[in-house]
């Protein structure tokens, strides 16, 4: 897509696919089962996360993994600390100068 800049010159928008990786904290377990309860899976998840794209004035995504509960210690996570983590592959226009 080709559109004009305020100075006359040819700027080109392009289009990228991007991945928004989610990682929400808790304290304890019982944090993050309360959390993947309320965000639920598949076609519910994506609901409420596209939603939440769109509040942010974001493009929806396409798809979402399954959230993974992942224990202290683990991927990277401060001792004492849980984590619900996902990915969402997401589409996004770059305006290219």
């Amino acid at each position: 897509m080709m559109i004009n800049s305020f100075r006359g010159g040819p700027l080109t928008m392009t289009r990228v696919q991007s991945y928004l990786f989610l990682q929400i904290l808790a304290v304890d377990s019982v944090g993050v089962d309360k959390l993947m309860s309320t965000l639920g899976t598949g076609d519910a998840l994506k609901t409420k996360l596209n939603a939440e794209l769109a509040n942010q004035s974001l493009k929806e995504s396409s798809d979402v993994t399954a959230p993974v509960k992942s224990a202290p210690g683990s991927a990277g996570l401060l001792s004492g600390t849980w984590a619900l983590m996902l990915v969402a592959p997401v589409v996004a226009y770059v305006l290219l100068v």
